[in-house]
């Protein structure tokens, strides 16, 4: 191998080294892939810079040599020296993976069955393996098709490809997830921290899609990290005492959204404040008003006084549209009231949360009030999972009870009128 290895070096410098690997395979001097690797080794050395080593992978792949390609695209990217050889290597990866964007809608709405569909998506695939919305759909119509075997390989395929992004990986973990494979589940998630630890983003998309799967305690920690990279942030705050609340821990909740609406978080927002104190009363007329677990008289007299501390005289009915965690941006509006048919903007909106608030004359019951509503989601490919949302009405302080509506939004972006 020493000898072998002096010989190699010697035709590298001398000639190209697509044709130094491929002349040596002709002459039975790469017979096992010790050989092989050795000889790739000696080209990365050869090779300094990321983006001529991706270029030295391509030529390899056209000459009939997809593993020593494979292995020398994944090298480029793990000894990458800065980000910005990162950003080089990236675009010379995926650059070239170019498909027609409306030939493919044309194909995929024509097709008649999800079968069909998964067909049209992996003839894509061969032209552009590395995108995000081809993958997305992909997935999705595994799982559409009951094949979570497939669904599992392709996952553990994400999360050796340091390019799927973040969304692209928690919709595998979902996925994963309602397919019974917890544990490769809880693997893909946390996939997402170990890519971006010290990342906000990420870290807020993580805590959403756990709570929005329902592991609220492990959603818990995922923002409890979030709050210790950006310290006193509303947003964060917001998020962790919807966590808490999912979990069973209304007092944690409860605590941590009074915190919010006194200051507002380090950027003293008075939306944010008024979003938090509202989510309070809310939550607290909730669990009074709860059939599955009734509150003890300690309890219920601790609600109802927090309640109305939050309550401040309030002379509004307030409408609260709440998305399931995670969920992308909504249109909601609420339609004005008799001959006025114009539709008014949330008064506080936090799309990044999924809630969205109206505020209203009292005169009305909450129950014409959410009628009057309009939620639409993006418009997206089918098979697409139905997104989730709540409706809250809360009259003003001793009006009324609660109203709440949940509601399933169809995927094709059309408006749902929730007037019957």
């Amino acid at each position: 191998m020493p000898l072998r290895r002096g010989a190699w070096w010697t035709r590298l410098t001398q000639n190209d080294a697509s044709s130094v690997y491929v002349q040596a395979k002709r002459q039975c001097e790469l017979s096992t892939w010790t050989d092989r690797r050795a000889l790739l080794e000696l080209m990365l050395l050869y090779q300094a810079d990321g983006v001529a080593r991706v270029d030295l992978a391509a030529r390899l792949g056209l000459l009939g040599e997809p593993d020593a390609a494979a292995l020398l695209r994944r090298e480029a990217v793990r000894r990458v020296r800065s980000p910005e050889e990162l950003t080089n290597v990236r675009r010379a990866l995926l650059g070239s993976e170019r498909y027609p964007g409306s030939l493919f809608e044309d194909k995929y709405k024509a097709a008649p069955s999800d079968q069909e569909r998964l067909a049209v998506v992996r003839r894509f695939l061969e032209l552009a393996p590395h995108d995000s919305r081809l993958r997305r759909r992909h997935l999705a119509l595994l799982e559409a098709l009951n094949r979570p075997a497939e669904i599992l390989e392709l996952a553990r395929e994400l999360r050796s490809d340091p390019f799927a992004d973040a969304l692209l990986l928690a919709d595998a973990a979902s996925a994963l997830h309602r397919t019974g494979a917890d544990l490769e589940a809880h693997r893909t998630f946390g996939e997402l921290s170990e890519r971006a630890p010290k990342d906000p983003w990420v870290r807020g998309l993580l805590g959403d899609r756990l709570r929005s799967e329902g592991w609220f305690d492990e959603a818990t920690e995922a923002y409890a990290t979030l709050e210790e990279l950006v310290p006193d942030d509303a947003r964060a705050t917001l998020r962790s005492a919807l966590a808490h609340a999912g979990a069973g821990r209304l007092d944690i909740a409860e605590r941590l959204l009074t915190r919010v609406a006194r200051t507002g978080g380090r950027g003293q927002s008075g939306e944010l404040g008024e979003l938090s104190r509202q989510l309070g009363r809310i939550l607290a007329e909730a669990a009074l008003s709860s059939t599955s677990r009734k509150p003890s008289s300690e309890e219920a007299s601790r609600l109802h006084r927090l309640a109305g501390d939050l309550a401040q005289a309030e002379q509004s009915t307030i409408v609260l549209v709440q998305a399931e965690a995670g969920a992308p941006e909504l249109k909601v509006r609420l339609a004005g009231a008799g001959a006025d048919k114009s539709l008014h903007e949330p008064d506080v909106a936090a799309p990044s949360l999924g809630l969205y608030l109206f505020r209203t004359s009292a005169a009305e019951t909450p129950q014409t009030l959410v009628e009057r509503l309009s939620i639409a989601s993006p418009s997206e490919l089918v098979p697409t999972r139905p997104l989730r949302v709540r409706v809250d009405a809360l009259p003003p302080n001793g009006d009324g009870a609660l109203f709440t509506r949940e509601l399933t939004l169809p995927s094709d972006g059309k408006v749902l009128a929730l007037a019957p």
